[in-house]
C-alpha cells in the first residue's frame, strides 16, 4: 500500500473512533438525563447545567415548586427529591433539543408510587438544560 492510502485509511479509522467514542451533544444530554433519573444521581446533569444561566424547574408532585434556579439549586433540589423517592421505572424519547420521559417513583417512607411525565428542554448547542418540568 502506498503512503497516501495508509494515511487515508488512518484518517477514516480516526474519524470512526471519534464518532463512536464522542457522541453528539444531544446524545450526551440524553445519556445524562437517563443516568440522573434512572439511578437517582442528579450529579450526572452537572455538565449540562450552566453556571451563568438559570434553569426553569418545576416538579410539584415531588415538592419542587416552579421557579428559576441556579445550577447548584437545581442539583440540591433534585438530591432532596431523590432522597425521598426511588425510581421504579424510567424511559425517554428525544426530539429536537427536548426530552420527554415517563418516570415512576416510589416514596421511600410510605411506598406510594407516583407516575410522572418529565420534560427536559435544552438551548444553544443542545447540551445545556434550560428547563425541567414534571407533570
Amino acid at each position: 500500500m502506498g503512503k497516501l492510502k495508509v494515511r487515508s485509511l488512518f484518517a477514516v479509522i480516526a474519524l470512526f473512533i471519534a464518532v463512536a467514542v464522542f457522541p453528539t451533544s444531544a446524545g450526551n444530554l440524553s445519556g445524562a438525563v437517563d443516568k440522573a433519573f434512572r439511578n437517582g444521581n442528579p450529579g450526572a446533569l452537572g455538565q449540562h447545567l450552566s453556571n451563568d444561566r438559570k434553569v426553569s424547574l418545576s416538579i410539584p408532585q415531588l415538592g419542587i415548586k416552579p421557579g428559576s434556579y441556579s445550577r447548584q439549586q437545581v442539583l440540591a433540589l433534585l438530591r432532596q427529591a431523590f432522597s425521598e423517592y426511588r425510581t421504579v421505572s424510567f424511559s425517554q424519547e428525544s426530539s429536537r433539543g427536548a426530552i420527554k420521559a415517563n418516570w415512576s417513583v416510589r416514596n421511600k417512607t410510605n411506598g406510594k408510587v407516583k407516575n410522572l411525565t418529565l420534560y427536559v428542554s435544552s438551548g444553544g448547542s443542545g447540551s445545556v438544560i434550560t428547563s425541567i418540568r414534571g407533570g
